[in-house]
């Protein structure tokens, strides 16, 4: 199936970054400090508002990212939009 995504705040095709790190026990995936932006090394925020629960967009290019657990690692990769 097709996707595409959000990079420095225009459609792209995505390039598949993915970012993942252990999951703490004692912490739910909303809690995780969470990399700079893979594009320009800006913060992602929080930015669910019209898009799934747990997408982050940089506060400097506008990319977008889904935050997510699988219950062993946290996972962060660029959101897909089917």
């Amino acid at each position: 199936m097709q996707h595409s995504t959000i990079i420095e705040g225009r459609p792209a095709t995505d390039d598949g970054w993915t970012w993942s790190t252990n999951h703490p026990r004692d912490r739910a995936w909303w809690e995780i400090e969470l990399p700079p932006c893979p594009d320009c090394g800006g913060i992602l925020i929080w930015w669910e508002a019209g898009y799934i629960p747990g997408t982050r967009r940089c506060l400097d290019c506008a990319s977008l990212f889904e935050v997510t657990s699988d219950g062993e690692r946290f996972i962060v990769r660029r959101a897909r939009f089917y």
